[in-house]
């Protein structure tokens, strides 16, 4: 089942067909209108959505309108007692969604292949894809079985987006991960208990963040939530400015989280916490990752004409910070920070990082220390939803519920909207198959005659992103293996390979006014731009291998290997050792755990309680132009699945 989630519109006048006024606009499915083309279907829905009737159908495709401001209820309707399996005489909502559903895995005793279900809610950034589902897993939540199961749903996903949603240029609550989140149910129909997954945290916004765009809720909550004596002690303060907070704490203290609506309505964090089932003394440990995080991105180094590389005087007191709140060695901790070592034949070589060198280390170390929280709070999560879950899964039914980030278009893309879009497109390519040419070789094999569907195969744009050896992806890769790569270098691969293929352009251009002391890299300015089955994208290239080597320090084994394993050599080695042996029992359990394939960590389970659709506008506004919808229409593909 696929829900195709677009901004809302607010239009005044019914739209005229040539000559021909469009009359029965409130028709619930698609598929039963006779005369249909793109503007009509604008008509359509626009007459819907002024009626408050943000879903609509097209077969097995629910189009879901943000209905925005105070109408967060319209996505759902009336949300009753056991609303999942009564049948529902309203049009259609997510509501009816939920009993569509799970009247399926009900009848899966009959049909053996409805006993997993899946649902995938799709769209640009800040078209509603996190409401709609949220309200669609509390629906299927409701069904008999276990009754605290909507209660921990609704409780932890505050938590979820504090930590992993951030303000954008498109979305004031922008989800920075993906989610998958599956419901288990018996052969009756009784919800067993849930499983979350979290896919590709978004860890570069935490060092780097876009003009107007914000770091993740979870800071600006934290000094919203606590006193300034309890402030004082995590080693913070209102008025200081932290570099991974930008704007923030100048003249004016850190203010309160305003732009996320959920978080902000769940109070304080220690409330926040508490109700998705942390105890006080997992709270304390988290809150002191997150103090520390920001007084490592406050050390700064200088270059020293020597050869070694000093941390900048003022900034000393932010590495004794983070070693009192990790409870590291500090004088170990520093060595991280400044030295690399290389292995060869039989004996260690240390050598000073270059200023470049060291920051980008302190970043990694950020980024890690953040990234593994946030991976243990989905572990701890899915304690509590897979509490009495049976380990035979055989007899089992599920129903899987995907909230992927949505195609991202912002004033300036980066690598983290790279790897964003090329997700949206591999979703895309499912979408094709599914409803096109699937159904099309069914026809074919039972010998029918059909009418060939035209529409957008995005191949070929795949295979611009992960052919082997020469694909965007692998290119990256390569480059970042050689310690003499760079940006540049990395725009000059991508134009040699993909100059005559139509889906790419590179563009490499002097800066105007560009210092003499600049090197070669830092006057030119480099950008490169892919026709997405979306539309047309302009990527900004600087920083791309920084993100992507994302290396920690560790010590470099020469020679021997492939590159894969000295690289994973290279990063899992002596930092983790440094917060391991750490006395903070939370600090010490994140680096034991295993990374998994996507990026999540798995933990023993003794060992997981420590010491024991877009819019460019404003939310808050309505009006759109059917230009931006009909656009919307035709990355769904809207036409062609009618």
């Amino acid at each position: 089942m696929r829900v195709s989630c677009l901004t809302g519109i607010n239009w005044n006048n019914p739209y005229k067909m040539g000559s021909v006024l469009l009359v029965d606009f409130d028709v619930d499915d698609l598929t039963s209108v006779s005369l249909i083309d793109e503007e009509a279907i604008v008509s359509i829905l626009r007459y819907r959505y002024r009626k408050h009737k943000t879903v609509t159908l097209i077969g097995e495709i629910f189009l879901s309108l943000n209905p925005f401001g105070g109408r967060r209820q319209s996505f759902s309707g009336t949300v009753r007692k056991k609303a999942c399996i009564r049948p529902s005489s309203q049009g259609p909502s997510i509501a009816t969604l939920s009993q569509r559903i799970y009247r399926k895995l009900t009848k899966s005793t009959v049909e053996p292949l409805s006993r997993a279900q899946c649902c995938v809610f799709s769209g640009d950034s800040g078209s509603g894809k996190t409401e709609a589902s949220k309200t669609f897993l509390r629906l299927l939540a409701k069904c008999p079985g276990r009754g605290d199961l909507e209660a921990k749903i609704i409780a932890f996903n505050p938590l979820l987006e504090a930590f992993g949603n951030a303000k954008t240029s498109l979305n004031n609550n922008s989800s920075r991960f993906g989610k998958h989140i599956r419901l288990n149910f018996d052969s009756s129909g009784k919800v067993l208990g849930a499983t979350l997954s979290g896919y590709l945290l978004e860890k570069c916004r935490l060092t780097r963040q876009n003009p107007g765009e914000s770091n993740f809720h979870i800071f600006h909550l934290l000094f919203s939530s606590l006193s300034d004596q309890k402030l004082q002690k995590l080693k913070l303060d209102r008025f200081t400015r932290y570099r991974y907070l930008p704007g923030l704490g100048r003249k004016t203290a850190v203010g309160p989280l305003t732009s996320q609506p959920s978080c902000a309505a769940n109070g304080m964090l220690a409330e926040m916490v508490c109700a998705a089932g942390f105890s006080k003394r997992e709270q304390k440990f988290m809150t002191v990752v997150l103090a520390a995080v920001l007084s490592i991105g406050n050390i700064r180094f200088g270059e020293d004409p020597g050869g070694s590389t000093p941390f900048v005087a003022q900034t000393e007191v932010y590495l004794r910070n983070v070693s009192e709140l990790l409870e590291l060695d500090a004088s170990n901790f520093r060595n991280q920070l400044q030295n690399l070592e290389i292995y060869s034949r039989g004996e260690i070589i240390s050598r000073p990082y270059t200023k470049a060198e060291a920051e980008d280390c302190r970043d990694s170390i950020a980024r890690a220390l953040y990234s593994r929280l946030f991976s243990w709070i989905i572990h701890r999560i899915n304690q509590d939803l897979t509490c009495g879950l049976p380990s035979r899964t055989e007899d089992q039914h599920n129903v899987g519920i995907l909230d992927i980030f949505g195609f991202e278009n912002l004033t300036c893309n980066s690598f983290e909207q790279l790897l964003i879009n090329l997700t949206n497109e591999q979703l895309h390519q499912l979408f094709n198959f599914k409803i096109f040419k699937q159904e099309q070789q069914d026809y074919e094999d039972e010998g029918l005659d059909r009418n060939l569907i035209a529409y957008n195969d995005n191949a070929n744009i795949l295979k611009l992103f992960l052919d082997r050896p020469i694909g965007l992806l692998s290119l990256i890769d390569e480059e970042s293996h050689f310690p003499r790569g760079s940006d540049r270098t990395l725009a000059e691969k991508f134009e040699h390979h993909f100059r005559r293929n139509p889906l790419f352009q590179c563009s490499i251009q002097p800066i105007a006014n560009a210092s003499s002391t600049y090197s070669l890299d830092e006057k030119l300015s480099t950008s490169f731009s892919i026709r997405h089955f979306a539309g047309e994208v302009v990527y900004e290239i600087e920083g791309f291998l920084e993100k992507n080597r994302d290396s920690l320090p560790g010590t470099f084994i020469k020679g021997g290997g492939t590159q894969t394993e000295t690289k994973m050599t290279f990063v899992a080695d002596r930092i983790a050792l440094v917060f391991q042996t750490s006395r903070n029992p939370l600090v010490s359990l994140l680096f034991q755990a295993i990374i998994s394939r996507t990026g999540s960590f798995m933990f023993d389970d003794k060992e997981a309680t420590p010491g024991a659709s877009r819019t460019s506008g404003h939310p808050g506004r309505s009006t759109r132009k059917r230009l931006t919808l009909g656009y919307q229409f035709r990355v769904c593909r809207t036409m062609e699945s009618r």
